[in-house]
């Protein structure tokens, strides 16, 4: 009988600790998980924030999954992070076809447009920084994507 008071309290401080699932990091999650904050190529620019942030992704984009536990990392702790599945897209029914244009000119033409019909797109995954209603930045290749992930593309 002792034994079995003594098995029980010992289980008693785990059970009491818990509290339905958490997540602790992003190994978990999948993009369905932020479905609140995926938005269409066309809603690009119709955040009502400040700035934001939109990540452009397919599941069949080796670079994307590479990336994935970065950027789900980066969006918990960013609300201003929103995501465009381009699997349920057809982005060249929006945006213009960038192809052929090298890193430089893609950043060039995207930089300071205000529409989804004025960006370039070459390529997922992708990466748009909107303040003010235009972009302020645009990358789209898995290093400059991993930088900006790590902070260095980040203002000061």
């Amino acid at each position: 009988m002792l034994r079995k008071v003594l098995v029980a309290l010992t289980f008693i401080p785990v059970l009491s600790g818990c509290q339905g699932p958490v997540v602790s990091s992003s190994e978990s999650l999948d993009y369905e998980d932020f479905t609140a904050r995926t938005i269409s190529i066309a809603g690009i620019f119709n955040v009502n924030l400040p700035k934001y942030d939109i990540y452009l992704f397919s599941r069949y984009c080796d670079a994307c999954r590479a990336l994935k536990e970065s950027v789900f990392d980066y969006a918990l702790d960013h609300e201003d992070f929103y995501f465009v599945d381009l699997d349920k897209e057809k982005v060249y029914d929006v945006m213009r076809n960038g192809q052929g244009l090298t890193d430089e000119q893609i950043q060039t033409k995207n930089v300071g447009v205000a529409s989804a019909q004025e960006l370039y797109f070459r390529h997922s995954p992708c990466l748009i920084e909107i303040k003010e209603g235009q972009t302020v930045l645009y990358l789209d290749n898995y290093q400059n994507l991993k930088s900006w992930m790590e902070g260095k593309y980040h203002e000061a």
